[in-house]
């Protein structure tokens, strides 16, 4: 069984990160994750961002996640 599902995940984003930055290192620790729970060379998860916020300023930021 997959640990995982679609939904929603606020994320600290910190100061001078961007809002693609945190896309991106959600994706990289939640496939790797997966990787290793399903013992498979590649998972394939699409994360997003509810929208851009501005990279000086540590804020919250709601990532979208969809398992395909």
């Amino acid at each position: 069984t997959n640990m995982f599902t679609s939904g929603l995940l606020c994320v600290y984003k910190p100061k001078h990160w961007s809002s693609s930055d945190c896309v991106v290192k959600v994706r990289n620790i939640l496939q790797a994750a997966m990787r290793q729970q399903s013992g498979k060379k590649k998972e394939k998860i699409k994360v997003g961002h509810g929208g851009t916020l501005d990279p000086m300023v540590g804020t919250c930021n709601v990532t979208l996640l969809t398992l395909l």
